[in-house]
């Protein structure tokens, strides 16, 4: 009983709540990366680097690990039950890589696409989190569309467009493909953590999570994670 209200009490404090087995908003949760000291041979925290876990309201589960512009994301999706986080992996080979693809029928000069997390935020990024590569037949050519809400494009110009980010993340170019009749609104397969930042590799992570003590614990690990941040639940 007692651990039960160590953690509702925390949850209460930090603004977390629960339904349905999800959170109704997100946390963040960080710990330091250690390195090597070879003249005290002993390890060191290296605060700038080291682990970063989001859970969302849409069930994804994320920790990006490294810095700067070496840093892998590793996908997996959470239920919470009995003061637990069960995570089953990212299965990038079954998951699909858009979750709604709205055609808008349009017919001016000007071709607009815009593209939603799985939250449905619009994604804008930084650090070149959000390069594409715009094909028609042998032309290619790539555009960093990074914070910039609304790519535009003049009308028939390409045919497709591969997402890079997505590309790197999945294993496996992701493509839209266009048509000129047509803007498009789509909703990919990924969490606002995943397009934030410039991203080199994906992979997935699964297991159990729990949270003590004011900490988060994943699977046997006996380093905890601090709570750092609380946002409110944003849709459209």
């Amino acid at each position: 009983m007692k651990t039960i209200l160590v953690l509702f009490q925390l949850l209460s404090v930090t603004g977390f709540a629960f339904s349905q087995n999800l959170l109704d908003s997100s946390f963040s949760v960080y710990r330091h990366g250690r390195s090597y000291n070879s003249g005290t041979k002993t390890w060191e925290t290296f605060a700038l680097c080291g682990q970063y876990i989001t859970a969302d309201t849409t069930g994804f589960f994320s920790m990006q690990t490294g810095c700067e512009r070496n840093v892998w994301i590793a996908l997996g999706h959470y239920t919470f039950t009995d003061r637990k986080f069960e995570i089953r992996p990212f299965d990038y080979t079954l998951e699909a890589a858009f979750l709604s693809v709205r055609k808008i029928p349009k017919t001016g000069p000007t071709q607009k696409v815009q593209f939603f997390t799985a939250d449905f935020q619009p994604i804008k990024g930084y650090d070149s989190s959000w390069v594409i590569r715009l094909v028609k037949k042998r032309k290619s050519v790539i555009i960093d569309n990074t914070g910039e809400q609304i790519i535009t494009l003049r009308r028939g110009s390409y045919d497709r467009m591969e997402l890079l980010q997505m590309t790197k993340i999945f294993g496996a170019p992701v493509v839209l493909f266009l048509d000129k009749r047509f803007d498009y609104k789509v909703a990919i397969n990924l969490p606002h953590a995943a397009v934030e930042q410039f991203i080199i590799g994906g992979t997935s992570v699964g297991g159990t999570g729990i949270v003590k003590d004011s900490l988060f614990f994943l699977n046997d690990d006996p380093d905890g994670f601090k709570f750092v941040s609380n946002e409110k639940q944003k849709r459209l």
